[in-house]
């Protein structure tokens, strides 16, 4: 056997021999001569050359192991078998030696209460075996009530003991009665007994006659009160599931590390923390009696449950999320990586944490604060992780490497209000090094709240790692997204893709944005797997494997909201192939509704909460709706009941002192951009000057005009183009110019030249000139064969990627949002040939209400997309010529499998 092997190769006509070196994952990096197939793998690799990776259940030379069933989830490392986590009740590397009987949980790392008898405990939950005489409860630390007493309080005070309702009426250890004995009766050692014997009656029945009646009853009680007693213990034994949160402090850890000065590993005993706070023992025993049950919310209610509570309602819930504590951090906290942690308060535990493997030579050791977290029953896994630093950036790439992660979720910014928050571990484009791995950006796609990444790990002598990273874009550092609706899209846009490793999550500390993304995928299976959700549990439970999760009350409530959103999107998803048959399910009633009108009543009712917490918001004062809608201001707006909030309000530059900053416009969202779209009202007479502000001064290219037909009749229209091409209009800072028409069936068309007409404007943002296409829609029916005919022709000027579009009617909702509206789920249906209608309408409505405003045109929107499918489908061969090019959205094509749920872009109210 040879270290290399001959591979021949072909020059012109002359065969030559050129010596190939054998894969280093090649045991001994011995192969085949003439193939250079390998003999054997080394340790974690298979095939024929030796190029696959085992997956995370086998180990060992060509992966013929199989990882011990005590590994959490059999799942192992992949050259020594070592567990990545035991199963609760085992320890050690293969995980094959129970927790003796002090000890339990993962690693047997949690110490028995010493409440319990002789501290011992069950070895996977901790609820104590038996307890000691005068306790009783799951770990032992309740005393027995008035009328109990002994171990487990199992048996009963005698009858005869005094009673008093606020003392006990016995001792809790031997029973003796502490008040004395009832009259007649005297105690001797821990009985009452008789002193004194009635007269006998006539017949002189010898003996006392009330033994023959008070015995049995005697008797009868303490049997009736053990058998009640054991039936309450055995059920609360078998309901026991959630790991209990003690471990007692000073209790010594053993932990390996690298030593930072001379790159040796050394072994070292670590004391916990004796500043941490005890574990409150009623919130313990809640999680050992499964008192949570009461937070369940049933998903045919959650909707009346949210009307029905407020921000100061889940502030107080989220209070009473118990927290562990006394569980060691100990390899985090100690000297020697407290500078990998960003915040010193943060940092993983020791028995979730994720291990790296340990590199002497390369002075690389095995802590990074990242922690394994459970998926809902186990049907996932998850990573939930810091974003790197400057400190941590090798040893992060380091973990994408060594845990095979398929998906990276992101949901911080690099830089947040002028701090960094996360350091780059890809490249903006080409390939960039971190230690011996090389990261290369494949791909990268933009969304309007997210971006897409398709990224490559590569390290010499091995195969390369592909990994998707989703990077959420549109959640601010402190606070969250102004609606959920975009994060439950980017939640679903994660799912579409399947991963058997662990999803790697992280924001900055990998707490806050990190668990609440985590728990809303915990609640969503556990919704379409229950029907119900509990969240109360579920940050309770992320809490036992990391810090702080979901880390203030505002992100608990969002995820509710975010749950509430996902939840009426459920079973909602149509695809091009199937929107014929989605449309006649809808079309069926039941109990005299059909599922289109209970689909469209669930986004109004989802969409209502969302606006009883704008305006009733314990947070929100009067100004912080519809605000500047004061005189002067109200008067330019047409109808007073569709005002912009002024989140999404467009908000003007002030060019001179006679103009105010005011306009009845908001901003929406596009497919790939924010707040690329703007929907607004007709001018009126005393708003056409602010009109072409807004044209020129957000960069507006195409406007979408409806009813425009009823200038003649209408008075509270105002004239905002020019009479004709000769003579402009003056519109103060500016000067209209028009050209001519070109007049269709469905619409007319016109090219706009707005002009700069006041030098003092040089200090403001925008050009001299621009131009601008004005499309004047000549129907306003709900004709879908129209519709679709006047949207294929605005999309097809193909304009997002040069500027904004503005949509107009005359109350600036009811038709312009419908044209908004339509052209996302185009967009979307292009790209993705699946949407979820209910996802695109809701985002929309949240931020100007009264769009899509009927049930008709609730409906009017699949047939749209029916009849664009019937035209423009992928899978038909007519008008592929009329769709628009989408290169100038996509840098680089993503791919995406599979006709699974797709969701589409919501908003964000950062300017661009």
């Amino acid at each position: 056997m040879l270290v290399g092997f001959v591979l021949p190769v072909y020059l012109g006509e002359r065969e030559i021999f050129v010596t190939k070196n054998c894969s280093s994952n090649c045991e001994e990096s011995k192969c085949n001569i003439t193939t250079g197939e390998c003999y054997t793998c080394v340790a974690g690799f298979k095939g024929t050359f030796c190029n696959v990776s085992c997956d995370s259940q086998h180990f060992g030379p060509n992966c013929i192991y199989n990882c011990s069933s005590n590994c959490d989830n059999s799942e192992c490392n992949e050259t020594n078998g070592y567990c990545n986590l035991c199963k609760a009740g085992y320890q050690g590397d293969f995980c094959n030696s129970t927790c003796d009987g002090n000890h339990y949980g993962p690693g047997c790392i949690y110490t028995c209460s010493q409440s319990c008898d002789n501290s011992e405990c069950d070895k996977t939950d901790g609820c104590c075996n038996n307890c000691p005489v005068g306790y009783t409860g799951e770990l032992c630390e309740t005393t027995c009530d008035n009328a109990h007493y002994g171990a487990g309080c199992t048996s009963n005070c005698s009858h005869l003991c005094v009673r008093n309702e606020t003392q006990a009426w016995c001792n809790k250890t031997d029973g003796q009665c502490l008040l004395g004995c009832l009259s007649g009766f005297k105690q001797e050692d821990t009985e009452c007994s008789r002193f004194w014997a009635p007269q006998q009656s006539a017949d002189k029945t010898d003996g006392n006659t009330l033994i023959p009646i008070v015995v049995p009853i005697v008797v009868v009680l303490v049997a009736v009160s053990l058998v009640v007693a054991s039936v309450i213990y055995y059920r609360r034994r078998n309901a026991k599931g959630s790991k209990p949160l003690q471990l007692d402090a000073g209790n010594k850890v053993q932990t390996t590390t690298l030593d930072a000065k001379d790159g040796s590993i050394r072994s070292m005993q670590i004391e916990l923390d004796q500043s941490v706070p005890q574990k409150p023992v009623a919130v313990v025993n809640a999680y050992c009696n499964g008192n949570v049950d009461k937070k369940y919310i049933e998903v045919s209610n959650l909707n009346e449950f949210m009307l029905a509570h407020g921000a100061e309602y889940f502030s107080n819930e989220f209070k009473l999320i118990p927290s562990p504590q006394n569980l060691s951090m100990s390899v985090g906290l100690s000297d020697l990586n407290r500078n990998k942690n960003r915040y010193k308060n943060i940092c993983a535990y020791d028995h979730s944490r994720v291990h790296l493997e340990i590199n002497t030579s390369k002075n690389e050791g095995d802590y990074i604060n990242a922690s394994y977290i459970e998926g809902y029953n186990n049907e996932e896994k998850f990573i939930a992780s810091q974003g790197p630093t400057d400190a941590t950036i090798n040893d992060f790439v380091r973990m994408l490497w060594q845990q095979k992660v398929d998906k990276v979720v992101m949901l911080t910014n690099l830089i947040e209000e002028g701090k960094m928050k996360c350091v780059s571990y890809w490249p903006e484009e080409g390939t960039t090094t971190f230690g011996d791995i090389k990261v290369k950006l494949a791909a990268t796609h933009v969304f309007a709240d997210y971006t897409i990444r398709k990224l490559e790990l590569i390290k010499k002598d091995h195969p390369t790692h592909h990994f998707t990273q989703f990077h959420f874009t549109s959640w601010p550092d402190k606070g969250v997204p102004l609606t959920p609706w975009g994060l439950v899209d980017f939640e679903q846009r994660v799912a579409l893709e399947k991963t058997s490793k662990p999803i790697l999550v992280h924001c900055s500390a990998g707490v806050g944005r990190t668990g609440t993304f985590i728990a809303l995928r915990n609640v969503m299976r556990e919704a379409e797997d229950t029907g119900r959700i509990n969240c109360f549990q579920t940050v309770a439970k992320l809490r036992q494997d990391r810090v702080l999760m979901v880390q203030t009350a505002e992100q608990y409530e969002f995820l509710h909201k975010a749950a509430e959103v996902a939840i009426i999107c459920i079973g909602t998803t149509v695809t091009s192939r199937d929107i014929t048959s989605r449309i006649s399910h809808l079309e069926e009633s039941v109990g005299g509704r059909s599922n289109l009108d209970k689909e469209f009543k669930a986004i109004l009712a989802v969409c209502s909460d969302f606006i009883k917490d704008d305006v009733n918001g314990s947070n929100v004062d009067e100004t912080n709706v519809y605000q500047n809608n004061h005189p002067p201001e109200m008067a330019k707006n047409r109808v007073s009941a569709i005002l912009p909030d002024k989140i999404y309000r467009a908000v003007l530059l002030i060019e001179s002192a006679n103009l105010s900053d005011y306009i009845n416009a908001v901003l929406v969202s596009g497919f790939t951009k924010r707040e690329n779209q703007i929907l607004t009202q007709l001018p009126m007479p005393n708003t056409v000057t602010d009109f072409w502000r807004l044209v020129a001064q957000y960069n507006v290219k195409l406007v979408v005009a409806f009813q425009t037909e009823d200038f003649e009749k209408d008075k509270s229209l105002g004239q905002y183009l020019p009479a004709d091409m000769t003579t402009p209009l003056d519109c103060g800072p500016y000067e209209i110019h028009t050209g001519p028409v070109k007049s269709e069936s469905l619409w007319e068309e016109q090219q706009i030249t707005v002009k700069v007409v006041k030098k003092a404007l040089g200090f403001l943002p925008i050009t001299n000139e621009s131009h601008v296409t004005h499309i004047a829609s000549k129907s306003t029916d709900l004709n879908p064969k129209n519709l679709l005919k006047l949207l294929k022709h605005t999309r097809s000027n193909n304009v997002q990627a040069q500027g904004r579009v503005l949509y107009m009617c005359r109350n600036g909702a009811e038709y312009s949002g419908l044209a908004c509206v339509l052209s996302l789920l185009l967009d979307r249906m292009d790209h993705d040939q699946s949407l979820t209608v209910p996802l695109v309408v809701g985002a929309i409505k949240c931020i100007r209400p009264q769009v899509i405003p009927s049930l008709n045109q609730y409906r009017c929107l699949y047939q749209v997309l029916q009849r664009y499918n019937e035209t423009s489908s992928p899978y038909n061969n007519h008008d592929q010529l009329s769709r628009p090019s989408y290169d100038a959205y996509v840098n680089i094509p993503l791919e995406i499998n599979g006709e699974e749920n797709v969701y589409a872009n919501s908003q964000n109210a950062t300017r661009i």
